[in-house]
């Protein structure tokens, strides 16, 4: 027995590290976002809704053809199944990517961030509310630890807060729960499909708005510029298509929340990428809150995982039988 349960903890332990990789890799492509997004709007010529429309659409596009040539059967879907893929392209793609660019536009970059990266905060409740993952407090902890890091990356400390846009703000908040759902539509969907087939209909549901809110001719204009359509097919098969599968695997070996924690690591590494790449300088503080995230990632790493809810119910039941011993 004692080697049976061995043996299962050394099996949880292998998952969970692979979990752990995959949610730091989706963190490091979804970090790409930041530089390949500033480069489009430099060139010009792309509005924040054709830069949405190229992500979801060459994430679907690359996503069909690889299902169609290695396994068409993931194209097969359950018809009662068909609500929860339209609220996830709709809430978990179209409007959360509409929100967010839309916030960074009117509030800008550093505080729509530590705005949407309340998210870890949301999908805590959503998941004890809805999916039955506890808090405990090492979860608590990192996640203070991540909050007050993301603030001090993104220097949301030193804005004026009195003349900040309300509507503005407003979307920010939206993105950060549109961005929780979408971390929670991908665990309640693993249970039935697998992330290929999740992001699939995902993006294709999440592009039919999108195309209706600017006219076709404005969508099309990346095709008479070469080098910015090639960045935005880039930007929407490497961040958005790889980031979004491996957050998707990280899930099957995670609790979403502990995964959404560890995701809020992207600034961390999009503030690194502008330091090597792009030759900015960070300031002590900065320093000091990539450290926080950091610190919070390790933290979750060491900490124990926290139970599901009927598992406390058991261990309870289990304890009071023994007492009656």
């Amino acid at each position: 027995m004692t080697n049976m349960t061995t043996l299962t903890k050394s099996k949880h332990h292998h998952y969970a590290l692979r979990g752990y990789v995959f949610v730091l890799l989706a963190a490091t492509f979804w970090a790409m976002l930041g530089p390949l997004y500033t480069l489009a709007v430099r060139w010009g010529t792309a509005s924040p809704l054709t830069v949405i429309i190229y992500r979801s659409g060459t994430a679907a596009a690359v996503l069909f053809v690889v299902l169609l040539f290695s396994s068409p059967g993931q194209f097969r879907v359950s018809l009662h199944h068909w609500p929860f893929f339209i609220s996830y392209g709709l809430f978990g793609v179209a409007l959360f990517y509409v929100g967010y660019i839309y916030a960074v536009l009117r509030i800008g970059v550093a505080l729509a961030v530590v705005l949407m990266y309340t998210a870890p905060g949301w999908v805590a409740i959503i998941a004890f509310l809805w999916l039955g993952e506890t808090l405990n407090r090492w979860h608590i902890l990192a996640l203070s630890f991540m909050i007050v890091g993301v603030i001090l990356i993104s220097g949301a400390y030193t804005l004026k807060f009195s003349h900040l846009d309300l509507i503005g703000i407003a979307l920010g908040l939206a993105s950060g729960i549109l961005y929780a759902l979408y971390s929670v539509f991908q665990k309640i969907g693993l249970r039935h499909y697998s992330p290929w087939t999740i992001q699939f209909y995902g993006f294709v549901i999440g592009l039919v708005p999108l195309l209706f809110l600017q006219p076709p001719a404005i969508s099309a204009m990346p095709f008479h510029h070469l080098p910015l359509l090639l960045l935005l097919l880039l930007l929407g098969a490497v961040p958005t298509l790889a980031g979004g599968l491996f957050f998707a695997f990280s899930v099957q070996w995670l609790p979403v929340s502990r995964a959404s924690i560890l995701a809020s690591l992207e600034p961390v590494i999009a503030t690194f990428l502008g330091v090597i790449f792009l030759h900015e300088k960070l300031v002590f503080w900065q320093w000091v809150g990539a450290s926080l995230v950091i610190f919070a990632a390790v933290l979750l790493r060491i900490s124990p995982p926290p139970k599901r809810r009927e598992e406390m119910s058991n261990d309870s039941q289990s304890s009071s039988r023994g007492e009656d011993i």
